[in-house]
């Protein structure tokens, strides 16, 4: 959907340093930018994600549970930026993509 609306994620890389997302570390994800690895989790600026689940988004392949809830969060955020005041009905969207497959 975030593609749809003209804004694309940038998963490939960290925007800082301009090196491949590594799947071991934790990136802060800032809307304006896109992912910058970190070593806090638990500041308020920018959301936190593993680099695992960056690159499952990117691939599309969900390994566990961690990467199917931090991208379902990081998602949610960034809609809910882009438009603001609207409600997501997100289970209901992906028992309908489930059913599909």
């Amino acid at each position: 959907l975030l593609g749809e609306i003209g804004y694309g994620l940038q998963l490939k890389y960290d925007v800082s340093k301009h090196t491949p997302i590594r799947r071991d570390a934790l990136y802060r994800y800032y809307p304006e930018k896109g992912p910058i690895e970190t070593q806090i989790a638990d500041d308020n600026s920018g959301l936190v994600v593993s680099g695992e689940t960056l690159l499952a988004l990117l691939s599309g392949k969900f390994e566990n549970t961690r990467s199917q809830q931090e991208s379902k969060r990081l998602i949610r955020a960034l809609l809910t930026r882009q438009i603001p005041g609207r409600k997501f009905n997100t289970r209901e969207v992906y028992a309908q993509m489930l059913k599909r497959v």
